[in-house]
């Protein structure tokens, strides 16, 4: 009897459960195209059921099959199969699933696939199993050491420097001779080119320098030089209240840019004894003298002629020449030429004082800089 009783009890125990046994929901049933890979993801709540069934339609086994939970939990996985019937999965917590299938043949593989679950209660049947993607922001804080500026600190020192004393003008002298250029020659061939050699001083040491700042050269036809030499001296003496330590040589005063004409023959009337001239470099005048190709730096005509240089190119050359041509294929010419320079003479002392400084002070500090990096992650629809 007892027996009896607890067989009765059993029945309808499994009665009253069966009838609030909550049936499986669909979540997907579909038939695809397997070529090389294809992935669907679903998610599902914590206490679910997975039944997961697959076929290929022609019984051919496909590579792989694997069903993972997010991100890299693999709780299936098959190889070269063709039918997976019934496969239950125990969902333990609320999360995203790929199910993933492989293969590599050319061919592909016609595939259905049904997936359900089974709720663990009735709060969970309407689970939305659906995701989407969401644009979330990767924040990351990366060290670094800066060093802050936190004061100053003064600092004395000695410091030497280099101040002008005095600076001096001087007027040199660096040419003045008769010269004679012979002509080609119409039977015995002579050289008509002649080449003079100018020495410009230049010299520096740590408290003076010394350089020309400007030069100049005249020349006459030798039996008309001296009475226009007296011409040139005689403005020199009309000009003497502005001209200073430079009164004493016309060239001088021209040089320094004192006086702005000097006197020549009238160049209009010469029909011959005209001469060429040049101011070159020794290199270039050797040519010149040789009878090859050469450049010049200045050049002229006439029976007479003046030139004052300024630029560097003529006054910091350390060394030119004053070169002249006789064009006349039968006469010679007979000249005299002066050249003169004005130096200027710098004169220094050294200065010693004493200064302060300020000498910034740093600390170093630690800092972070944030990095943000804006990503797509899978995000469940169901919460």
């Amino acid at each position: 009897m007892r027996t009896f009783e607890t067989l009765l009890t059993i029945i309808f125990s499994t009665l009253f459960y069966a009838s609030f046994a909550i049936e499986p929901v669909e979540v997907t049933e579909k038939t695809f195209k397997l070529n090389g890979e294809e992935t669907f993801y679903y998610g599902f709540a914590a206490g679910d059921q997975i039944i997961f069934d697959f076929t290929e339609k022609d019984g051919k086994s496909i590579k792989e099959i694997e069903i993972i939970e997010l991100p890299n939990n693999t709780k299936f996985q098959d190889f070269k199969t063709s039918t997976i019937n019934n496969k239950k999965i125990n969902v333990i917590r609320k999360g995203l699933y790929a199910f993933r299938f492989k293969n590599p043949a050319i061919a592909g593989r016609i595939c259905k696939l049904k997936i359900q679950r089974v709720p663990a209660d009735e709060s969970t049947v309407s689970f939305d199993t659906g995701w989407h993607y969401e644009n979330v922001n990767d924040t990351t804080f990366i060290p670094y050491s800066e060093d802050s500026l936190i004061g100053y600190k003064e600092e004395k020192y000695t410091e030497t420097v280099r101040e002008l004393l005095e600076t001096k003008k001087n007027a040199i002298e660096l040419l003045n001779t008769n010269l004679e250029i012979r002509s080609a020659g119409l039977i015995i061939h002579d050289n008509p080119k002649v080449a003079l050699s100018l020495d410009l001083p230049f010299d520096k040491s740590p408290l003076s320098e010394k350089k020309v700042v400007s030069w100049a050269f005249w020349f006459c036809q030798q039996d008309k030089a001296e009475s226009f030499w007296v011409k040139n001296k005689e403005k020199i003496v009309k000009a003497s209240n502005t001209l200073g330590s430079f009164s004493g040589n016309p060239l001088y005063g021209y040089a320094a840019g004192l006086v702005a004409e000097l006197a020549i023959p009238d160049q209009n009337n010469v029909k011959n004894k005209l001469v060429e001239y040049f101011v070159m470099t020794p290199k270039e005048a050797d040519l010149f003298v040789k009878g090859q190709p050469s450049k010049y730096l200045h050049k002229g005509s006439g029976s007479a002629g003046y030139a004052r240089f300024t630029n560097k190119d003529l006054t910091e050359n350390g060394k030119l020449c004053l070169s002249f041509f006789n064009p006349n294929p039968s006469s010679r010419i007979y000249i005299t030429v002066k050249a003169v320079a004005i130096i200027e003479e710098n004169i220094y002392k050294n200065v010693t004082s004493e200064k302060v400084k300020q000498i910034p002070q740093y600390t170093t500090l630690q800092k972070k800089k944030i990095f943000v990096q804006s990503k797509q992650e899978m995000k469940m629809n169901g919460l």
